[in-house]
């Protein structure tokens, strides 16, 4: 709605001027506005591997550099072609700047997005699918686990028998445990953004949940929970991450 009120009261900077990394450069801006900071850094990683002026921009952008209206899909099939990244990278590279050139055609900065008609090549790499552990492997992690008998063993058994993601376990404090229940809420995960250590909210609705916790990992977590306890005393202990780092205020990095 911005770009579009500055469009019609011919305020927006003259189109002709505009090159690809300054619009893109423009794009991420506005994102920030719409997606979480992590999914924001992710953005601009990725697009940082085909726009190099992004990160320093002094850096040689043959791509980057060129006027926006210009490109046509054949500097697109090149710069995707040219790139060395994973399968992965490659897709979100391409979907980032048809989003990007898709906002531009909005806009009527330029009048088709030179994305669309660039696919990409199927099988250009071999990268091994995930695989799922299978029930015997699973039963040998847990055992592997219990020998070690420190607390991110038992972070690394709250993730395999909860379904629980890395940033949610290490997110959690003991109010989010009710041992009396069986039962772990999942308010909020822990990341890191550029070398820092930042809380977000779940992405989803589905994200904030309440799951249920394995007899045998229960069996643990109280343990665990008795020695916390009996430590900082219960009324403290409640406030406490589950596996703290260095600071007891913070989780473990």
């Amino acid at each position: 709605a911005e770009l579009q009120y500055l469009h019609h009261r011919g305020l927006l900077a003259n189109s002709g001027a505009i090159t690809v990394r300054d619009w893109v450069a423009g794009w991420l801006e506005r994102k920030a506005r719409e997606v979480r900071p992590r999914t924001l850094e992710s953005y601009r990683f990725e697009l940082q591997r085909a726009l190099p002026s992004l990160k320093d921009p002094s850096a040689p952008d043959p791509f980057g550099s060129m006027n926006l209206q210009r490109v046509q899909p054949l500097h697109v099939r090149r710069l995707l072609d040219g790139l060395k990244v994973s399968d992965r990278s490659l897709k979100m590279v391409r979907w980032l700047l048809h989003a990007a050139f898709e906002e531009a055609v909005a806009y009527e900065v330029v009048h088709r997005n030179p994305v669309a008609a660039v696919k990409l090549k199927r099988g250009r790499s071999r990268e091994k699918p995930a695989r799922v552990l299978q029930p015997e492997e699973v039963r040998r992690f847990l055992e592997a686990l219990d020998k070690l008998k420190t607390p991110l063993a038992l972070a690394l058994r709250l993730m395999l028998a909860c379904g629980l993601r890395r940033g949610e376990v290490l997110a959690l404090t003991w109010e989010d445990v009710d041992l009396e229940r069986g039962l772990i809420h999942v308010r909020r995960s822990w990341g890191k953004l550029r070398g820092k250590g930042v809380f977000s909210e779940p992405k989803t609705a589905g994200s904030r949940r309440t799951v249920p916790v394995p007899n045998p990992t229960l069996e643990r977590l109280r343990a665990y929970w008795e020695k916390v306890a009996g430590g900082f005393g219960e009324e403290e202990a409640r406030r406490l991450f589950l596996f703290p780092g260095r600071d007891p205020n913070r989780p473990v990095d």
